[in-house]
């Protein structure tokens, strides 16, 4: 009995420090998304005359496809997966625990979300009116909706479906996770009374991408939520259970990156898309490599993870743009067009990452409180 006790008490603990591990990592494919899609996209070979520019640019469009076109993609879907798993984790689902949760998540998610939002619509004012003094802001609040603001001022189309999100794009997460948490009673009575029918359905939905355009129930959230809430609400460790078909999701794995590749580089189009199916071999394959790193390195610490939430809001916030502009600025000595792409393409990412811990370090030493606010009082 002590040895089972022991065994699961391992297995936690890895558990817990997988999704530890991969907060950070997650945040950075968000950021590499992000810096790779202000980008020119891929190069045309058939422009390029001499041979060093085209391996440049083979290079380049593999490194773009490769990040752009699979691997950064399967962050938000991990996120949501971690989320519902972490919603359920503690015990029974009552009405007090819904309360309870709903009140820490005015904290963690709402106060964060709107404080984010509310920055960037003052600073992009600002930049505006410095940029053009004859700007208006009555205009700019009209062409955006007002109130729509902080919901679903943008629109735009992804592999999946169409998605639509707040004037600071990338908290779309948020916004979706919030309304994940406020259906979440209706979640757990589905994942309870169903059995496994309600999973299973779902799952078709999501692999046949059939779901109703509606802004903050994307297909993305209540399915990667439903699962993570899946596994919780059965009191399965994920990990364990995840790696036990290691062996199969890691082939799986490198034949759908191949395909999503060769599709990206159009070496090879299939008559129909396996993004969603990648998306959930992908999320498996992640846990599997993370908690494999974990159980070599059971005892190291995570100095990372705190600056996950703070990134992930912050990258987008003009920073993005005076990280591109400033990589722009030194790459100006080197002569090779397509060899300044591909520095360009690898650089942003790491210099917009080093900006925004040092500007969470600058924040927390002089004015910690902020940063509360900001990080939903994980700092």
């Amino acid at each position: 009995m002590s040895n089972v006790f022991y065994t699961n008490n391992i297995e936690s603990n890895v558990l817990s420090k997988t999704i530890d591990k991969l907060r950070f990592p997650l945040t950075v494919l968000v950021v590499v998304l992000h810096c790779s899609v202000r980008r020119k996209g891929m190069i045309v070979n058939e422009d390029l005359s001499d041979i060093f520019s085209i391996l440049i640019a083979y290079s380049y469009n593999f490194i773009y496809a490769l990040l752009n076109g699979a691997l950064a993609h399967l962050a938000v879907p991990t996120f949501f997966f971690i989320s519902g798993y972490l919603f359920f984790m503690k015990g029974d689902f009552s009405i007090s625990t819904y309360r309870n949760k709903l009140h820490k998540r005015i904290k963690t998610l709402f106060v964060p979300y709107v404080a984010w939002i509310a920055l960037y619509v003052v600073s992009t004012i600002i930049y505006k009116v410095m940029e053009d003094p004859s700007f208006n802001i009555m205009t700019f609040f009209k062409d955006n909706g007002y109130l729509r603001l902080f919901y679903d001022c943008n629109v735009w189309h992804t592999q999946m479906s169409l998605l639509s999100g707040p004037f600071l794009i990338p908290l779309w997460y948020i916004r979706d996770l919030m309304v994940m948490v406020i259906i979440s009673p209706l979640i757990y009575f589905l994942i309870k009374r169903t059995r496994h029918i309600y999973i299973i359905c779902l799952t078709c939905l999501f692999l046949l991408r059939l779901w109703p355009d509606i802004h903050g129930i994307s297909l993305t959230a209540i399915f990667f939520f439903s699962l993570g809430s899946e596994f919780s609400i059965r009191k399965r460790n994920f990990v364990v259970d995840m790696y036990k078909i290691s062996n199969i999701t890691n082939i799986l794995f490198a034949v759908l990156l191949a395909i999503i590749l060769m599709q990206c580089l159009h070496i090879y189009i299939m008559d129909f898309s396996v993004f969603p199916l990648f998306l959930v071999v992908g999320v498996v394959f992640l846990f599997n490599l993370t908690s494999s790193y974990v159980r070599r390195n059971i005892s190291k610490k995570n100095n990372l993870s705190k600056y996950s939430f703070f990134m992930y809001c912050a990258h987008h916030v003009l920073l993005i743009g005076l990280s591109i502009k400033i990589v722009d600025k030194f790459l100006i000595v080197v002569e090779n067009e397509t060899l300044k792409q591909l520095l360009a393409l690898l650089i942003t990412p790491i210099l917009l990452i080093f900006i925004c811990i040092m500007l969470y370090k600058v924040i927390q030493r002089f004015i910690p409180s902020v940063l509360k606010i900001l990080t939903g009082e994980r700092s």
